[in-house]
């Protein structure tokens, strides 16, 4: 009637309750018999009986009630498995019977396995193995119940009242040290397999609907050592870039470039959505961020999606600069496309045709007609518009309408928002020029243009120590470190002239 309070007590008065038999019988024995006896004569028992057939229906009995439950209880495990495709090809055994949805297949598994072990001919030898893989069970699930309880989840609330994390502790602790107690061989052997099988899960099981411990603790950790990290404490010794790139346009080699940028910083891929209703706006931004999560991930790219809204171009930038971030892990430098031309909008709209995109600043406006917007990996398809790339998949529906910051007075606002906000502002241009593969003997030219960055290293620092940072950043990329060498350039006036 209540589960969780029913299975816990039922459980530790069946444990406690022949925990109280056998050391009854272990007291009765040792004062009815010798030592000498009790090691050498196994079949002690019978002998001390009325009736030794009372001892051999008592152990068949026993022995066939703990066979079933584990050969059911077992291949109902092995069925689940097999219908959630953890592993690959073994689909086959989560069949069913027709009713009652009885796992026949996954039974005759079990039943195979521990036949298999009862053909190693002995139980003194089969005990040690069964045990020790009974103690790893136990030991994982007081792991797995650890893990929970420490990352502070508030949805994992056992009903058990003396539930502690101290007690999982203990329970894993035990399990390990009977493991290792019983056979230090066997108990190797087994861990070894159960961090074989983990390590396979964690890099090839497919996404489960089921939660994942992990999750919970890298957020418990990451919240701890977010709030440890002081922004007032920062040095220039410690400095590095944290990038917010600003763009629509997935112009492939500029991300890319951006991620080789970062050295370890943050790195954050934003966009925004203009238009007046709130709700609508939300419900874009929420498909917009997820497909941009999509690329970061299908790219294997190190970097945080970010989506803003606003009325206004201008509005909705200031706010993804200002917002984007957590605590001291906040963007330090902006990187915003060079904007190509100022057009008209007559201009804008009879050059709407997909091209090779050769940057600019683009938003999306929720106020458009219907369409079908979606994102699928492709190096070929890099410098496509957003919307475009997602055309073949249905992450979202309704076209959004390409309102590109093509305004010089706007996008000096924007370059000043930015400068406002202190932030480091770097301005790209002809990224889609960038080859796949840097060439041997590839130069990356710093352009110091003005003369005072000789003279004062004050002028230096303010004017070009970013940009020479930013070039040894890159030269610690493989791609780009075996193969560049940095030049420092400065156009120098002749005397007279």
């Amino acid at each position: 009637k209540n589960p969780g309070r029913d299975i816990g007590r039922g459980t530790l008065m069946a444990v406690g309750g022949a925990f109280l038999v056998y050391i009854l019988l272990i007291v009765a024995f040792a004062g009815a018999f010798d030592r000498s006896v009790l090691i050498d004569n196994q079949a002690i028992f019978q002998e001390a009986c009325v009736n030794e057939y009372i001892v051999v229906v008592g152990i068949l009995v026993s022995t066939t009630s703990s066979a079933l439950g584990a050969i059911f209880g077992g291949s109902r495990v092995l069925q689940a498995l097999a219908r959630d495709e953890i592993f690959p090809r073994t689909k086959w055994l989560g069949r069913g019977t027709a009713q009652g949805d009885e796992p026949w297949v996954a039974v005759l598994v079990t039943w195979a396995i521990a036949q298999a072990c009862l053909f190693i001919g002995g139980l003194d030898v089969i005990a040690p193995i069964i045990s020790t893989f009974f103690c790893l069970s136990y030991g994982c699930c007081n792991l797995a119940c650890f893990l929970v309880s420490i990352s502070g989840t508030p949805n994992f609330r056992p009903r058990f009242k003396y539930f502690t994390w101290h007690t999982c502790l203990l329970g894993l602790i035990l399990n390990m040290f009977v493991m290792f107690f019983l056979n230090v061989y066997y108990a190797t052997a087994s861990l070894v397999i159960m961090l074989l099988i983990f390590g396979y899960l964690m890099y090839f099981a497919p996404e489960t609907t089921w939660g994942d411990v992990r999750q919970a603790l890298i957020y418990h950790q990451v919240r701890k050592y977010l709030l440890r990290l002081d922004s007032r404490k920062q040095h220039g010794k410690t400095w590095r870039p944290s990038v917010l790139l600003l763009i629509n346009t997935l112009n492939g080699p500029l991300v890319e470039f951006c991620n080789h940028l970062k050295k370890g910083g943050l790195y954050v891929v934003g966009n925004v959505v203009l238009g007046q209703k709130f709700g609508r706006l939300t419900q874009t931004a929420g498909r917009m961020k997820k497909a941009l999560a999509d690329y970061i991930y299908s790219e294997n790219l190190k970097a945080f999606p970010a989506v803003a809204v606003g009325e206004s171009a201008r509005t909705a930038y200031q706010n993804l600069m200002v917002m984007s971030g957590l605590g001291a892990m906040t963007p330090n430098t902006v990187v915003v496309p060079y904007i190509e031309s100022i057009k008209t909008r007559a201009d804008s709209e009879e050059k709407k045709k997909p091209k090779a995109e050769s940057g600019g600043l683009s938003v999306i406006s929720e106020a458009s007609p219907d369409s079908q917007y979606d994102y699928r990996r492709s190096k070929s398809e890099y410098f496509h518009d957003l919307s475009l790339k997602m055309e073949r998949k249905d992450y979202t529906k309704g076209k959004f309408f390409d309102t590109s910051v093509t305004n010089a007075h706007d996008y000096v606002n924007l370059l000043s928002d930015a400068r406002a906000l202190e932030k480091n502002v770097l301005v790209t241009r002809n990224f889609e020029q960038l080859p796949d593969r840097i060439a041997s003997s590839t130069y990356i030219d710093v352009w110091v243009l003005d003369e005072e960055c000789i003279e004062s290293w004050a002028s230096f620092e303010r004017k070009a120590l970013l940009m020479l940072e930013l070039a040894h950043i890159l030269l610690q990329n493989k791609a780009w470190g075996s193969n560049c060498t940095v030049r420092v350039l400065m156009p120098i006036r002749a005397k007279g002239n």
